[in-house]
């Protein structure tokens, strides 16, 4: 059995029981943010790939098995992945990608014929070749010393470059998250896109 505990931790960190016997593994632990989605055999049920998501998502592999196919999915763009559906002979993926300025978009891929992903559709086709803008992941230096997570977005005006750093003033929206139970994350978000597209930058911390 396989779950998440962040007893007498400051992250939540993945662990595996031997029902037989009783005893406990930490599987993966990561001291800057919680362990989240995960990949398993189809067939077996074992961990293969473990994901932690602090500034982007980040996965760590467990299974050399799958190493070489994480490496073809993470060069579908620049945004994040994960797959949604595994056929149980394991030839067969679907898996989604986005990024902040493209919504989830569909893939079939097909395991050990050398072949790219082949786009299925996107999850939302209103939103194709709209001047959606970027979203920076970054740090940020509390008064007290400690580090901060955010993410910030620039209208198209201030950052016609799209490096992330303002070439010119905008008005700024400060989103701060209603913690502790919940966090901003890296992804399309219609309401950044909104104020982006109307001429606002926006930071989440």
């Amino acid at each position: 059995l396989y779950f998440t505990a962040s007893r007498n931790r400051n992250t939540g960190a993945l662990y595996g029981v031997d029902t037989a016997s009783g005893k406990r593994r930490l599987v993966r632990e990561d001291a800057r943010a919680d362990v989240g989605a995960t990949l398993t055999d189809p067939e077996t049920g074992q961990v293969q790939a473990v994901a932690v998501d602090y500034l982007r998502e980040e996965w760590k592999v467990l299974d050399d098995r799958i190493a070489a196919d994480l490496k073809v999915l993470d060069g579908i763009g620049q945004g994040d992945f994960g797959v949604n559906a595994r056929t149980l002979d394991d030839r067969t993926w679907i898996v989604v990608y986005s990024a902040a300025e493209e919504p989830a978009t569909y893939y079939r891929f097909d395991r050990g014929d050398g072949s790219k992903p082949t786009r299925l559709f996107s999850g939302r086709p209103l939103l194709e070749d709209k001047p959606l803008v970027p979203q920076w992941p970054l740090e940020i230096k509390s008064r007290d010393g400690l580090t901060m997570t955010g993410y910030l977005t620039l209208p198209k005006h201030a950052d016609p470059n799209a490096d992330g750093k303002a070439d010119e003033a905008a008005p700024l929206v400060l989103l701060v998250h209603g913690g502790p139970w919940s966090r901003d994350y890296y992804g399309y978000d219609g309401e950044l896109q909104w104020l982006g597209n109307r001429g606002y930058g926006v930071l989440q911390v």
